[in-house]
C-alpha cells in the first residue's frame, strides 16, 4: 500500500477536505490487497491529524499532501502529513497520559498517542511536516 493524496483547504469557501480525503483513502485501501484490516485506524488517526492541521495551522488557503505507506519492515503503517501552514500550537508535543484530563490540544491528540508508536514533527520553510507510525497485526 502506497497512497498520496493532493488537498487544498480554503476557509473562505468553507471546503472542509477531511471527508474527501478519507473517501479517497477508503478507494486506495480497498485496492491494496490485504490492506483493508487496517483501515479503521488509519482513518482514525488520518482524520484526527487532518482536523488539527485545519484547526490550529491552515491558513486561509493551504495545501499540502497525505502519504500513507505500509512499511513491512517495521511492520507499521507511516502517515505523512505536509502542509503550508502556521506551525501548529504547542511547540511541546502533548504527552496524553491522563485521558480524564486531557491537555488544552484535546483529545485528539490522546487517540493518536494511543494508537502510534512514533511522532515526529517540525516545521521548515513555511511547512509542516508531521510523521507517524501506526503498528498494525496483519491478519
Amino acid at each position: 500500500m502506497n497512497i498520496r493524496i493532493n488537498f487544498s483547504f480554503d476557509q473562505t469557501q468553507g471546503f472542509w477536505p477531511v471527508r474527501d480525503i478519507l473517501e479517497r483513502m477508503a478507494e486506495e485501501v480497498g485496492a491494496a490487497q490485504g490492506a483493508a484490516f487496517a483501515f479503521f485506524p488509519i482513518s482514525l488517526v488520518v482524520a484526527e491529524v487532518l482536523n488539527n492541521s485545519i484547526q490550529h495551522g491552515v491558513n486561509f488557503k493551504s495545501s499540502g499532501q497525505l502519504r500513507v505507506r505500509h512499511l513491512s519492515c517495521q511492520n507499521c503503517i507511516e502517515i505523512i502529513l505536509i502542509d503550508t501552514g502556521c506551525a501548529y500550537p504547542p511547540p511541546k508535543m502533548p504527552s496524553g497520559t491522563d485521558p480524564l484530563n486531557p491537555s488544552e490540544s484535546g483529545y485528539g491528540w490522546m487517540i493518536i498517542l494511543q494508537l502510534c508508536t512514533r511522532i515526529q514533527y517540525r516545521h521548515k520553510s513555511g511547512r509542516n511536516l508531521l510523521r507517524l507510525c501506526l503498528p498494525i497485526n496483519a491478519p
